[in-house]
């Protein structure tokens, strides 16, 4: 869940939310922010926060990984095949988009000039 502040000044925080099981009390950090806009945790879960105002994704991913113990994986072939695939597709779709933005604008364009000539008619009947 994300929660926006008009509070610009403040920090970004993340909170990780942990089964008690799952890592040794993470929310026993020192200097810990405490996300006042986070859920509290359960009696079965801990907490900890990462500030990730001004981080680059490198940095948070880094931090989270740290925290957690989370393991990159590698990307599979099927993966693989499916981000390309998917890549293609919005490539794909580009072109179309622009294709049709084109022919609407073609009809958008000869509508106003039908009304145009249909209006320049009306003009030299009436005269």
């Amino acid at each position: 869940m994300v929660q926006q502040t008009d509070n610009q000044s403040g920090p970004a925080l993340l909170t990780i939310y942990f089964a008690n099981t799952a890592v040794e009390d993470p929310s026993s950090t020192q200097g810990q922010t405490i996300d006042a806009l986070a859920p509290a945790p359960t009696a079965s879960e801990k907490t900890t926060t990462i500030d990730v105002k001004n981080q680059e994704l490198t940095q948070i991913w880094a931090r989270f990984k740290e925290l957690t113990g989370a393991q990159e994986l590698a990307v599979s072939e099927a993966d693989r095949q499916e981000l390309e695939e998917t890549k293609g597709h919005k490539e794909k779709s580009e072109i179309d988009r622009k294709r049709v933005a084109g022919i609407r604008q073609a009809k958008k364009d000869q509508e106003r000039m039908l009304r145009a000539a249909k209006a320049d008619v009306e003009k030299l009947r009436a005269e």
